[in-house]
């Protein structure tokens, strides 16, 4: 603007002095120009053209016609550009509170899943792309308490209902659904889905689940080409759907163990293949009672429920099971196990364990020595190494063929520790000392907390 008014005053002084030109004929053609007058190229041309005239003019006895007044140029753009975004505004503030037909969505979607799907109401959403937010949502028996989905391009438009994603929030559904998901399909010929994120799902069932994360994605033909859940403690589950069967890494920083409540792990993992009715775990391992605990399991579902396998020890703290029977060392064994009932909360009832242990450089909660010289039990009894046979079946405890030795000492026996903790049992030991040599058993009694030595 500031250029164009600088020309303006520049060609109305060119056509004065033209005119002052004409009127004294006498003088000399040129006529002078300041640099400061015409400082652009385009003026320059302008003041040649019109002292031209000018001198024609004079020649030719014409006066010179007054220089035109520049018409005023009428600024539209700023008011027609804020009229469009005012219009644009008002638009957009009405798509988004504008509610949408469901019925072409709730047919499509019941058609692909095989179960009545019903939306509350939907609305239309604007402010972070396309989106449909939809409110009251129910799949067969699963409840939605809040919908929103980024429609593909033309999909609001056309039969065929397909979307980049959908985000699922506040979901309560069976469990039994999660499996139906897992190995189901999408196959309807008017929906499809790329990507589902499914957040605060509660799947209520016979088996105790935390508040989880669901994630999955789809392929072209509507089946899930890998499923994530997440949960707390680092919970994260990923499965991999190959038809009928699907793998799996699981990883968490803590995890109690569903069927035995008093059992729990950190650092833990686990692999393996998961179908409709069961899951095969090859491989799992955690750290639990300073030591690791690893081993591979069969887990079955339906009317009873069923847990098999295979569990090692290793470098686990062997106090923590009878302190005041063994009171020191590390324990590492393997063994086998199975339990089964009709509520998996309650399996560990019927658990029975099998197996082989090795107690190294431990210690007895009493003195051997004392008891069979003066049967008086108190002290300590140190061992280089302990080994045994157990077996723990619906919380009773039997050991066999123990044998433990150091030095001058051994000895041999069993032991039993009921359900409600009474303790029996009997040791055959020797002991060898600079003087003579002890010899005896013993028996144990009383209680495993509290137990009682008598020779």
């Amino acid at each position: 603007r500031e250029e164009e008014e600088r020309k303006r005053r520049a060609k109305e002084a060119l056509a004065a002095r033209a005119a002052q030109t004409a009127a004294a004929p006498a003088e000399t053609d040129d006529v002078p120009i300041r640099e400061e007058d015409l400082d652009l190229e385009e003026v320059r041309r302008d003041e040649q053209m019109l002292s031209e005239a000018a001198r024609r003019a004079a020649r030719e006895g014409i006066a010179p016609a007054p220089p035109a007044a520049p018409k005023r140029r009428r600024k539209l753009g700023k008011p027609l550009a804020l009229g469009a975004f005012v219009l644009l505004v008002v638009a957009v503030g009405v798509l988004h509170v504008m509610p949408m037909s469901t019925a072409q969505y709730e047919a499509a979607a019941s058609e692909a899943l095989g179960v009545p799907v019903r939306i509350g109401e939907a609305r239309l959403s604007l402010l972070t792309g396309v989106s449909l937010n939809m409110a009251r949502v129910s799949i067969g028996e699963a409840t939605v308490a809040a919908v929103r989905a980024r429609p593909a391009v033309g999909a609001l438009f056309d039969a065929r209902k397909t979307f980049e994603w959908i985000e699922l929030e506040g979901v309560a559904a069976g469990q039994g659904a999660f499996g139906a998901a897992l190995f189901g399909k999408a196959s309807g010929a008017n929906f499809g889905v790329a990507r589902v994120v499914a957040k605060q799902v509660k799947l209520e069932g016979p088996l105790a689940l935390p508040t989880l994360e669901i994630e999955a994605a789809f392929g072209a033909d509507g089946a899930p080409r890998s499923v994530t859940l997440r949960g707390p403690e680092k919970l994260e589950v990923r499965f991999s759907p190959r038809g009928a069967e699907a793998g799996f890494e699981l990883s968490a920083g803590s995890l109690a163990v569903p069927f035995v409540p008093a059992l729990g792990l950190t650092e833990v993992s686990a692999k393996g293949l998961a179908t409709r009715e069961a899951l095969s775990v090859s491989q799992f391992d955690g750290r639990a009672f300073d030591g690791v605990i690893s081993g591979s399991a069969a887990i079955r579902w339906g009317a009873v429920w069923s847990v098999e396998g295979e569990l090692r020890v290793r470098n686990v703290n062997a106090a923590v099971f009878a302190p005041a029977l063994v009171s020191e060392g590390r324990a590492e064994g393997r063994g086998t196990f199975r339990m089964s009932g009709p509520q998996p909360a309650r399996l560990h009832e019927s658990a029975r364990l099998e197996g082989s242990f090795r107690i190294e450089k431990g210690a007895l909660g009493f003195d051997i020595g004392r008891a069979l010289s003066t049967g008086q039990t108190g002290g300590r009894t140190e061992f280089a190494e302990l080994t045994a046979q157990g077996v723990y079946d619906r919380g009773a405890v039997q050991v066999r063929n123990i044998a433990f030795s150091r030095g001058a000492m051994s000895a041999t026996g069993a032991l039993e520790i009921s359900a409600d903790g009474a303790l029996a049992g009997r040791l055959s030991a020797e002991v060898k000392t600079p003087t003579q040599v002890l010899r005896g058993a013993l028996s144990l009694a009383g209680r495993a907390g509290d137990p009682v030595i008598r020779k």
